[in-house]
């Protein structure tokens, strides 16, 4: 019974210290009552803060997921020799460091919301980066990405859209790339035509080893890109030697099915020069003087880089 009376007088004691302790720290540290819905309006603007940087971070990875679904299709074996190096210079990196940023702040500020406080970390982060993905996939997929990147590369003086570095990318004729379009039919004997990149370099063009649908591509008088080989010419003007033509198709949004389509036609194109050189080279009803004549342009676009490696990877 004693025993008991002391354990409670202890008890007692003790609350009585954490008592004083807590009305010393508000009287040394001049706490004031607040009103709760001073609490309220806080909680509710770390939660539109939060859901802020989740939006940040969807148009982060709709911007992202436009620049890989190019690459992906696109005749990425013209510059690399993977698609893997393909999609980390594609890749806008910008984004990347955006989404990482908005991950981490808005976990930090979801902990810091009235509930918020007994999740992990962890499950925060991983709730974040799960809802930017999703909306943005949604957003990909109505083009919203596309419009981001777009409108940023023009009126954002220090940002790059996919397509200003695309171009940047595909202007190197002396790497056998060049971006324009046709501006005249020249000498039909010859098959040449007169060529103006983006560059305002007129070219003369040799389109004598070009497929149907690849004249036809640089008939419609639109930017587009080609592939091919420069070569030395007595002409004033320098002559480019085409070895296939491909759309310039960033701009505009369009259908996967499309995309995917235009890519088995560039990389049917670039098979066939590759075919080409087999045949001449097995093919035993040539004489060398046949070889010389008939196969010296196909032997041009079999050894360009693109149809190299395309030959590497069929292997």
């Amino acid at each position: 019974m004693n025993q008991l009376m002391k354990s409670d007088n202890n008890n007692q004691t003790q609350s009585q210290s954490i008592q004083d302790r807590v009305f010393a720290a508000i009287e040394e540290q001049q706490v004031e009552p607040r009103s709760k819905y001073l609490f309220a309006a806080q909680n509710a603007a770390i939660w539109s803060m939060w859901l802020c940087s989740v939006c940040v971070g969807s148009v982060a990875v709709a911007v992202v997921l436009f620049a890989s679904t190019y690459t992906y299709y696109d005749v990425y074996e013209a510059m690399y020799d993977n698609f893997a190096t393909a999609m980390i210079e594609a890749l806008p990196l910008l984004w990347l460091l955006i989404l990482a940023v908005m991950v981490a702040m808005s976990s930090k500020w979801l902990k810091a919301t009235n509930r918020g406080y007994r999740f992990p970390t962890s499950i925060v982060a991983l709730s974040s980066v799960a809802l930017s993905i999703l909306f943005g996939f949604i957003m990909s997929g109505l083009g919203f990405g596309q419009f981001v990147d777009q409108n940023l590369g023009t009126y954002a003086p220090m940002y790059y859209s996919l397509a200003e570095r695309e171009k940047l990318a595909w202007q190197q004729p002396e790497e056998g790339r060049l971006i324009g379009q046709i501006q005249q039919i020249g000498n039909v004997a010859t098959k040449t035509v007169s060529f103006t990149d983006i560059a305002s370099t007129s070219w003369h063009m040799d389109i004598s080893d070009l497929q149907n649908h690849d004249k036809n591509e640089l008939a419609k008088k639109k930017l587009v890109r080609v592939l091919g080989v420069q070569i030395e010419s007595n002409s004033s003007k320098p002559t480019f030697y085409a070895c296939g033509v491909f759309p310039w198709m960033i701009e505009e949004k369009r259908p996967m099915k499309e995309l995917s389509k235009q890519r088995r036609a560039a990389i049917e194109g670039l098979y066939r020069h590759m075919d080409s050189k087999d045949k001449l080279n097995q093919e035993k009803l040539f004489t060398e003087s046949d070889i010389k004549e008939t196969g010296e342009n196909h032997k041009i676009c079999a050894n360009i880089a693109a149809v190299s490696r395309l030959t590497k990877k069929k292997q």
